[in-house]
């Protein structure tokens, strides 16, 4: 585990959340199995931003007809350029 004092305190955070949002027997059992996965490992946690974005584009790819790029674009608010990035899978 990392020594620095901010991430223990963000794990323990964590931890109190989960047991108090899902019980504390169901906090224990997901905090539990994030362990067995990936206790020892040094994983990078993403933000909100990241979950946003892989929704958006998830629904931009739904909505992609072949030849719409410039109407997605508009109503994503991006530029045509980043809707064919997103629609050819980049």
């Amino acid at each position: 585990m990392n020594r620095d004092p901010d991430i223990r305190e963000s794990l323990q955070r964590w931890m109190h959340r989960v047991q108090q949002e899902f019980g504390h027997e169901s906090g224990q059992a997901i905090i539990k199995s994030l362990l067995e996965e990936c206790g020892g490992c040094r994983i990078r946690i993403p933000d909100l931003y990241f979950l946003y974005c892989a929704d958006r584009d998830r629904m931009i790819r739904n909505k992609f007809t072949g030849g719409n790029h410039e109407e997605l674009a508009i109503a994503f608010s991006l530029t045509v350029r980043q809707v064919r990035r997103i629609v050819n899978g980049g």
